[in-house]
């Protein structure tokens, strides 16, 4: 191998530890919003129940990319990198096994410690990734790269493992074995920790352990705070309504303090510290949109995919996998790809490569709104319930998931390799958990996005006649005539005038919709639909109102995303200026 692009050996020591830490992580994630449905949450009713799970997520992810930014001044000043992830891996542990325990109470708690955790380990395990390379070291992208594909079989294995326990024998089995998978990634940094020689020590080893309040040191009296802040945490996240204004204010304080830092520094740092706010903003709106895959397109696969592959059902969390499943296939390619664009002089800057992100990003959100076309009827159990349901084929699902995850090899791993490069040593943690912190406003954002798929039926009525005149115009589409008798229906319903529609009438025209080639010929006879004649006319009805909404959305998704990177690309030659000879 070429000694110019060999990658350090501690990396991979990083890798697996990042590996077993993101696999515990995403275990969880996979199963949180289901579980808040269909379990925690099960007694409120449907609307009230979604948005309580998205605006528990939100805030669950808002505030565990808010506290890098504490951890990373906190390792920079105090700890050192190496302190801090383990510590933040035993806080981590924790966390994972009380979620096992499955009350309102110890949901908060542990997703309390979760969030602690995750600020000491985050942003410093990175961060010694990037001390592994010097200032214009080229195999600098490649190694985030692979770190980042480390972080990606961690995040493909957790759904398929912890998804599938915690849907099919409960949860208490999946979220006990996410707690397993991070202490794990315990063992192997301490184990391993000793290869990275001084990158990551504490700055001042003797301000850390010198004795300080009731002779107890630095190190400890931070580790005894942290264990106190669990209880503001669990607060925080149980009133999640009254911590959103405060977060967004925190986050912009953050954000001026960067800017206030550049305008005291020297022209060359000054520009480069304008360049990482200008990406934070474009990798906020990235994650905003991405991250949907953990709130409404779960319940969107959960509901109006149809999951049945070779005469079996596939659980919803399990679609969690195939974005890490394609980082796999993929990043080793695009790693190759800039190391060899890099030697030909035409590796894309960052800026367009943000651009390219945020492209894909949006044509994927467009490829589940043309899936609509498609749509059948079938069987689909929801919350351990089997019904009837308006579901899109499940191929744009995964080619969705594909165009997103070519999106994110072009921000994630680029952005945090950006971040090491352009700013000061100094302030270098700090940085990074800020550009973590982008990812807590984030989460607000996509939090409040997917609670727009949470209407009710009468209020997305006109939502739903749109849907219904898509269907008509498809290539598999149903004809006008049944068209124009489920718009009156729908209307009649919505508006209490049901006077002279029947039980009867209604089931006839669901028969009509499924007896009139929807999709491959799908017959709602076939599949036991008049079995219960109004009850699941209704379901099916609102079933094709949720698409519809979910469609709603996801326009609106695509082409916010879409014309975002046309602006970027636009303005990249001005902002590679402004980066000073760093790619």
């Amino acid at each position: 191998m070429d000694p110019s692009t060999k990658q350090p050996r501690a990396l991979y020591m990083l890798f697996f530890s990042e590996m077993w830490e993101r696999f515990s992580f995403y275990g969880m994630r996979a199963l949180l919003t289901l579980y808040l449905t269909t379990e925690l949450f099960r007694d409120l009713q449907d609307p009230e129940k979604r948005e309580t799970a998205f605006g528990i997520y939100a805030i669950y992810g808002a505030l565990v990319y808010a506290t890098p930014f504490i951890g990373g001044l906190i390792a920079d000043k105090l700890l050192g990198y190496k302190k801090a992830v383990m510590f933040g891996s035993v806080m981590m542990a924790i966390g994972h096994f009380v979620m096992a325990i499955e009350t309102q109470l110890f949901l908060y708690i542990a997703l309390a410690f979760l969030i602690v955790g995750n600020g000491f380990f985050k942003p410093n395990i990175s961060s010694m990734v990037g001390g592994l390379y010097g200032e214009n070291d080229a195999r600098r992208d490649g190694g985030f790269t692979i770190f980042y594909m480390g972080i990606n079989l961690g995040a493909f294995l957790a759904p398929l493992t912890c998804g599938y326990l915690g849907e099919t024998y409960g949860w208490i089995w999946g979220f006990s074995l996410a707690g397993f998978g991070m202490l794990a990634g315990l063992i192997v940094f301490g184990l391993g920790k000793d290869k990275l020689g001084e990158n990551g020590d504490p700055p001042d080893l003797e301000k850390l352990t010198k004795p300080r309040a009731l002779g107890l040191s630095a190190e400890y009296i931070t580790y005894i705070l942290a264990f106190l802040s669990v209880g503001i945490f669990a607060l925080m996240v149980r009133n999640y309504e009254l911590v959103e204004q405060p977060l967004v204010l925190f986050a912009i304080a953050v954000l001026g303090y960067i800017i206030w830092t550049a305008f005291r520094s020297e022209k060359e740092e000054r520009e480069r510290l304008f360049v990482v706010v200008l990406l934070l903003f474009f990798s906020t709106l990235f994650w905003a949109f991405f991250e949907q895959a953990g709130s409404s397109l779960t319940l969107f696969a959960s509901e109006n995919v149809n999951r049945t592959v070779a005469g079996k059902e596939i659980g919803a969390s399990l679609f969690q996998s195939l974005n890490p499943f394609f980082i796999i296939a993929l990043a080793p390619l695009f790693s190759r790809l800039w190391i060899s664009l890099d030697k030909r002089k035409a590796e894309p800057s960052s800026p367009v490569k943000f651009s390219l992100a945020l492209f894909q990003l949006g044509f994927g959100f467009l490829l589940l709104v043309f899936g609509a076309q498609f749509v059948s009827i079938h069987e689909i159990t929801v919350g351990g319930q089997t019904t009837m349901a308006a579901a899109v084929p499940i191929l744009f699902l995964v080619g969705a998931y594909f165009l997103h995850t070519t999106g994110e090899l072009c921000i994630s791993p680029v952005g945090l390799s950006m971040v090491t490069k352009l700013a000061p040593k100094r302030i270098g943690a700090m940085v990074m958990g800020a550009w973590f912190l982008s990812s807590t406003l984030a989460h607000q954002i996509g939090g409040k996005i997917a609670s727009l798929t949470s209407g009710t039926v009468d209020q997305s009525r006109a939502i739903q006649l749109q849907l219904l005149d898509i269907i008509q115009q498809g290539p598999f589409g149903i004809s006008k005539a049944s068209a124009e008798t489920a718009n009156h229906l729908v209307l009649a319903a919505n508006n209490g005038e049901l006077e002279g529609i029947t039980p009867e009438t209604l089931t006839e025209t669901v028969t009509e919709l499924a007896n009139t080639n929807l999709v491959f010929g799908e017959r709602a006879i076939d599949a036991g639909l008049i079995e219960s004649t109004s009850e699941m006319s209704q379901h099916l009805l609102r079933s094709f109102d949720q698409l519809a909404t979910y469609n709603e959305v996801f326009v609106i998704i695509g082409y916010v995303s879409i014309g975002a990177g046309t602006f970027l690309f636009i303005i990249s030659p001005l902002v590679r200026k402004w980066m000073h000879g760093v790619n």
